[in-house]
């Protein structure tokens, strides 16, 4: 009798506990229907949310895990796991530049773990690449300027991974975050 492998890694395990709907992308929200929806909606709107069957796993481990993110979510049961099942208390704390990013957009992450730290964290950068690709009106073909290039270098848009990073032609596998990028109107030129 042939035995599976191993699942290794804590990540791939909570990867196999929480079901994955297929038309839901459970890590980014810079899905073309998120995308088209978002409009001028605040910052967390186009953060994925967990599904009901989630909320229920969470409830099944001792977690409520209503209204959060996907990727909260995923720490707060990597937090349960490494507590339960390795028995580590000290899943350390955010760093300070990371408290003051979160308070910045309302988030007080200063009693949270390292890992929902994180996780509120990337939260807040995928809804600021989200917010970059609509109020920039970011799309194959568009002239973009990356507003930290001290050489200010004009670039041409060949494509826009689900994360947020925006790919340029003839690059050379240049890219930058979406919430990097400013539109070059045609007077500018």
């Amino acid at each position: 009798m042939k035995r599976a492998p191993p699942i290794r890694g804590i990540a791939k395990l909570a990867r196999f506990a929480v079901r994955v709907e297929p038309e839901q992308d459970q890590s980014r929200c810079c899905s073309p229907s998120s995308i088209a929806s978002t409009g001028r909606k605040s910052l967390m709107e186009t953060t994925r949310k967990v599904t009901q069957a989630q909320i229920d796993f969470g409830r099944r481990l001792g977690l409520e895990l209503s209204e959060k993110s996907i990727g909260v979510a995923h720490a707060l049961i990597q937090d349960a796991i490494q507590r339960s099942f390795f028995g580590k208390n000290d899943l350390g704390s955010p760093t300070s530049k990371q408290i003051e990013l979160a308070m910045k957009f309302g988030f007080d992450i200063r009693h949270e773990t390292r890992g929902v730290g994180d996780a509120v964290i990337a939260d807040i950068m995928d809804g600021l690449n989200c917010r970059g690709i609509v109020e920039q009106r970011l799309a194959v073909g568009v002239r973009v300027r990356n507003k930290h290039d001290t050489l200010n270098r004009e670039w041409v848009i060949s494509s826009i991974s689900a994360d947020g990073t925006v790919y340029f032609k003839g690059g050379n596998g240049a890219r930058a975050w979406a919430r990097s990028l400013v539109r070059i109107t045609t007077g500018e030129q």
